[in-house]
């Protein structure tokens, strides 16, 4: 398994969730058990389902471009519109794919010509092996993209177990509550097995999985709610759980910033990267043998 693990896997699914891990595990103050080499492959393969869990959760909510009227615009649509594109990519695409970039889609949900041929400038590179530098950016983009995702649900967690700790004075809740977590984290798992598995149409995928997102995000304000008001000695400061709530919005929103600045450059690096094949390739064929 460890060896079929590549670039992206690493970036996009493993360390986001095991950020996420280390988020879920932050306000408990003692010392961490010596778990042994199983049950450190074991939390780490924890992180590496988190992380899938989170990635389709994050693209939702986190999309790789602007909304616009309720769909998303990809930054490779804007630099393949309009008089932006170079004319040795708007060529290439024409003669090799037949892709028109100023037509309209064929259908009213199909891919737009930009949609498509950045699709089939990025598959070029990746059968040329040309595409190392991309999936550089795209790796760095998923990954932050993943970061801002879970220190959004820190935020969540950290807030519950403030409350939960401002609320020991009023009443004892725990078991009350301590029931909902449960219950919100099985249908939270049963709502994404749903949508993965039946909901088909993209848009209603989209909107169910930031649904989801949001609900997780609730029940982990449940969760933080009912272990800290059912914990005894070791209790977080309120303090500390303030901090952590800062420092987890902080790090969400520089992150966020940056997965857009990376995914921008990674659009920028299929086109400027396809140009350069291209241009290498006319000149191989146009010199003399």
């Amino acid at each position: 398994m460890i060896e079929r693990l590549n670039f992206f896997d690493l970036y996009a699914y493993f360390l986001p969730g095991l950020i996420l891990l280390g988020l879920l595990g932050a306000p408990y103050t003692g010392e961490l058990a010596s778990v042994g080499v199983a049950g450190a492959i074991l939390w780490l393969s924890v992180a590496y389902v988190l992380g899938h869990v989170l990635y389709p959760l994050t693209s939702a909510v986190f999309p790789s471009g602007q909304l616009i009227d309720g769909q998303v615009r990809h930054f490779s649509d804007d630099l393949l519109s309009g008089g932006s594109v170079p004319g040795t990519v708007s060529k290439a695409l024409k003669a090799k794919y037949e892709i028109d970039l100023a037509a309209s889609p064929s259908c009213e949900d199909g891919p737009t010509p930009q949609a498509e041929a950045f699709r089939k400038c990025r598959d070029y590179l990746v059968h040329i092996e040309r595409s190392k530098h991309a999936e550089q950016m795209q790796g760095m983009y998923t990954f932050l993209r993943g970061v801002a995702g879970a220190c959004v649900l820190g935020v969540g967690y950290f807030s519950g177990w403030l409350i939960g700790l401002l609320g020991r004075g009023i009443a004892d809740y725990s078991l009350g509550v301590g029931a909902f977590p449960a219950a919100g984290a099985l249908a939270v798992l049963l709502g994404f097995v749903v949508t993965e598995a039946v909901v088909r149409d993209a848009k209603q995928s989209q909107r169910a999985e930031q649904l989801l997102f949001w609900g997780v995000g609730v029940v982990l304000v449940a969760v933080g709610i009912a272990l800290c008001s059912s914990m005894g000695a070791g209790t977080p400061s309120a303090s500390r759980l303030i901090g952590l709530v800062v420092l987890s919005a902080f790090v969400g929103a520089i992150a966020h910033d940056r997965s857009r600045y990376f995914a921008k450059e990674y659009a920028r690096s299929i086109i400027s990267s396809f140009e350069v094949a291209i241009v290498q390739e006319n000149g191989h064929s146009s010199s003399p043998s």
